[in-house]
């Protein structure tokens, strides 16, 4: 049971990780079309093995998207990724500012 919710926690990441990516508009709009076609396999009617089967019918909708998305991520730059992963929203709220600066020697 352990098992399974790791496994469950590890996929829910990476939904989490494809939708960023695919908000962020620095990825090419070509590539957003790899979980675009996931979903609308997941929505047609037009399936490999049929839904009246009962596990199987929706064991291959699931595995054709979570590939799909898995294919989408690992398309995407790295540098991105790494920043999605890595990205903190108590740092998003706090403002910077640039500025140059000058050290005075008063001696």
């Amino acid at each position: 049971m352990l098992r399974y919710l790791r496994i469950f926690s590890l996929s829910l990441g990476l939904f989490r990780l494809a939708w960023r990516l695919f908000l962020d508009k620095r990825i090419p709009k070509y590539k957003k079309i790899i979980p675009l076609i996931g979903i609308l396999y997941l929505l047609n009617p037009i399936d490999l093995i049929k839904d009246y089967i009962l596990i199987l019918g929706f064991l291959d909708d699931l595995i054709i998207l979570f590939g799909l998305i898995t294919i989408f991520v690992l398309s995407s730059p790295g540098k991105i990724i790494f920043e999605k992963l890595t990205f903190d929203k108590k740092k998003q709220g706090k403002k910077t500012m640039n500025a140059d600066y000058e050290f005075i020697d008063d001696e």
